[in-house]
């Protein structure tokens, strides 16, 4: 007997994964995310805390902040080393 697959739920998904970057992201960021797309700031910290209202929009956002990220981190690597 085989039992059904678990279902995935993308937002969730988004959500666990935008948690995961808000530890990660600076003020910089988030004011460089808010300049660039049409959100306040109450709105991006409500996704970044999990609440998933478009799914497009939260993909938008683990793009652009993962971006961010690896783009830091390159740079801090660039000068410790």
């Amino acid at each position: 007997m085989q039992y059904p697959k678990e279902v995935i739920d993308p937002k969730k998904q988004l959500a666990d994964k935008l948690i995961e970057l808000n530890g990660q992201i600076t003020k910089e960021d988030r004011n460089a995310y808010i300049e660039k797309y049409p959100i306040t700031q109450g709105n991006l910290s409500l996704y970044m805390n999990g609440t998933i209202y478009d799914i497009e929009k939260a993909m938008g956002m683990v793009k652009f902040f993962k971006k961010r990220i690896e783009d830091r981190n390159k740079q801090i690597q660039e000068l410790i080393n």
